[in-house]
């Protein structure tokens, strides 16, 4: 599997993780998805160019949810 192809499942499986719990902190995702640290975060950055999620600051934690609509 390519690189590309990875980050992308990885994707996949970020938005059905954030289906599920809604909205996480990265670290609680990262865990849900239980991928590498590296290809979570790219995955996060492909969600968030497609315009599929959301974040929120709650103290010292990012928020993560999906996008409504």
């Amino acid at each position: 599997m390519g690189y590309e192809e990875n980050i992308g499942k990885t994707a996949g499986k970020v938005w059905s993780y954030l289906k599920e719990h809604g909205a996480s902190s990265v670290s609680g995702i990262e865990k849900g998805v239980a991928g590498p640290r590296g290809v979570v975060f790219m995955a996060l950055g492909w969600l968030a160019r497609e315009g599929k999620l959301s974040f929120t600051q709650e103290n010292r934690t990012t928020k993560v949810s999906l996008r409504e609509g």
